[in-house]
């Protein structure tokens, strides 16, 4: 988008609003497990109401826009929308990759233009989760009625990009979650695998992770309360993931919701021992990055540190994380620093907050420092 333009969708016709819900309080320390999950006590606090726009599916937000030229409603069910370059002027598109089976980019100069890019190889993927696990690389999982444990990647990088199927999850599975780790693996919580729209009986509380480099699952520990519809999870800057909510929809009226909240320890977090795992530390670090720019981070553990990741903070509902994003991070160690380069422009990385994480030789990254990343 040009400066100071904002492309505005989703929303619902029939409420007020959604409600922001942040957590509050004090919660109990628990002995840590190899990659496990910790029970935190419900407390939740409204402080906002926000937006109203018309709630219309993803063929119907095309539609709106093919033929009504800059009035562009909907995309409340939308799974991916992602910047890419485009030769000649400088321009960017945005990537459609669901619900409708045929991937689009979007074209939002004047008054949008829509492009076929490609067929998924799985025609259903509602409520599946969608998310970019590397620079143009999307994976694609679950979703479906009846729910698919199926997934499929695409590399919009490619000339001519093409939906590829990988090995599925252990476990079918809609109204899930996919969020990116420090490391760049993908987690997979949540979800259920029964029919319809939001059912309670198939809730699936088994945690996957999904290794990018191998393109394989391995089952984690299990959640103890459902996280289906409305449920979500993202990344914390300690490296462990927040899986909250669920419930109320499609059935469920709101007192029966879950208000619940769980912590993840990912398996890169302790030794093959169980016990914790030593971690890199930033002792300091910029507080902005411009777009190309070189910096350093101070470190103890310099040398260990060859890789790290900017991961952009979570803004996530409907089993879809709209705000993630992960640029990787090569560094160069000298004495107690290391440094890299910040990434090139907004297409890869845009103007926003970030988790700034260090990578040892181990795979185990550092608590997070918070960075802005923009021009």
């Amino acid at each position: 988008m040009q400066q100071n333009q904002a492309l505005l969708f989703g929303g619902s016709a029939d409420r007020l609003g959604f409600f922001l819900q942040i957590f509050r309080g004090e919660f109990p320390v628990q002995q840590l497990a190899q990659h496990r999950f910790q029970v935190f006590g419900p407390r939740i606090l409204v402080v906002e109401i926000i937006g109203v726009l018309p709630d219309i599916d993803g063929e119907q937000a095309i539609d709106a826009l093919r033929h009504r030229g800059r009035r562009i409603g909907g995309f409340f069910h939308r799974e991916l929308a992602v910047f890419r370059d485009q030769p000649g002027p400088a321009r960017a598109e945005l990537f459609l990759a669901g619900f409708p089976k045929t991937s689009s980019y979007l074209d939002v100069t004047g008054t949008g233009q829509w492009t076929p890019v490609a067929e998924r190889n799985v025609a259903d993927r509602t409520m599946g989760s969608a998310v970019m696990y590397a620079p143009g690389k999307i994976l694609y999982a679950g979703g479906g009625d009846p729910p698919t444990a199926s997934a499929e990647v695409i590399d919009l990088n490619q000339a001519s990009p093409s939906w590829r199927s990988v090995p599925g999850m252990a476990f079918a599975r809609r109204q899930t979650n996919a969020t990116i780790l420090a490391d760049g693996s993908v987690l997979i919580t949540g979800g259920t695998s029964g029919p319809g729209f939001n059912s309670q009986a198939g809730a699936v509380h088994v945690a996957e992770l999904w290794n990018p480099q191998t393109e394989s699952w391995t089952t984690m520990a299990s959640e103890s309360k459902n996280r289906t519809y409305h449920g979500t999870a993202l990344l914390l800057p300690s490296g462990q993931v927040l899986s909250s909510g669920s419930g109320e929809g499609g059935g469920i009226p709101f007192a029966n919701s879950e208000f619940s909240a769980q912590v993840f320890s990912p398996p890169y977090l302790f030794k093959s021992d169980g016990s914790p795992a030593a971690r890199p530390t930033i002792t300091s670090a910029p507080s902005v990055l411009s777009y190309g720019q070189s910096f350093t981070v101070q470190t103890p553990e310099a040398a260990s540190v060859s890789r790290g990741t900017l991961i952009r903070l979570s803004s996530v509902t409907h089993a879809f994380n709209m705000s993630q994003l992960i640029y990787p991070l090569t560094f160069a160690a000298s004495g107690s620093a290391v440094s890299a380069t910040a990434p090139p422009n907004a297409t890869v990385a845009p103007p926003g907050p970030y988790m700034l994480f260090l990578i040892n030789g181990s795979g185990t990254p550092s608590v997070a420092k918070i960075i802005m990343v923009g021009p």
